[in-house]
């Protein structure tokens, strides 16, 4: 903190206390992105049971976009997961004064905590970094998600579609009179 001579003690504490009310802040985010990745991958793990149930349904380049885009997102969550987890462990961190330290001269106090602020604050930006790219992956993971519904959907329709005329067909060829009965008679 530049500068901080010329607060006072008590000024430059309660910059301290906003510091560490932003990391609580950045570490509930982190929280709440696990809670999510948690849901979003227990989606993706039911949509890969309805897949392998289902799978002899889509044509095989159309299997292979939609496991592609599977696996693209899983990679964003997992990678969005460990950003959090992050957060939550290796960046937490905090600096403030001990008890030892309220011995120090008013001085002595204000000089570290205007350093302890600082430190905090530096740690508190590393940690939105590490968030705001975890929001990132989900999102990203989102759209990989949309795209593999999608090509799902148009599997699906394409298949109706095939069966459709395929029952056409059989309906077609069942109406034509067998050669055969017709020259015999």
């Amino acid at each position: 903190m530049a500068e901080y001579s010329s607060l006072t003690f008590e000024q430059v504490q309660d910059f301290h206390n906003k510091s560490l009310n932003q990391m609580k802040s950045l570490e509930d985010k982190a929280k709440v992105s696990i809670i999510g990745i948690t849901i979003a991958v227990s989606l993706i793990t039911g949509l890969t049971g309805f897949l392998s149930r289902d799978a002899y349904l889509y044509a095989t380049s159309l299997k292979i976009l939609i496991v592609i885009f599977g696996v693209i997102s899983l990679s964003y969550m997992i990678m969005s997961a460990w950003m959090s987890l992050i957060v939550l462990g290796d960046k937490n961190k905090v600096y403030q004064l001990s008890p030892k330290d309220m011995q120090l001269s008013d001085k002595e106090k204000l000089h570290w905590v205007a350093l302890y602020t600082e430190l905090n604050v530096c740690l508190n930006i590393i940690r939105n970094n590490y968030i705001y790219a975890a929001y990132r992956s989900i999102l990203y993971a989102i759209i990989s998600l949309s795209i593999m519904f999608v090509l799902i959907a148009a599997g699906i329709f394409l298949i109706d579609t095939t069966k459709n005329q395929q029952t056409v067909s059989l309906a077609a060829y069942s109406l034509q009179p067998d050669v055969t009965q017709v020259s015999s008679k």
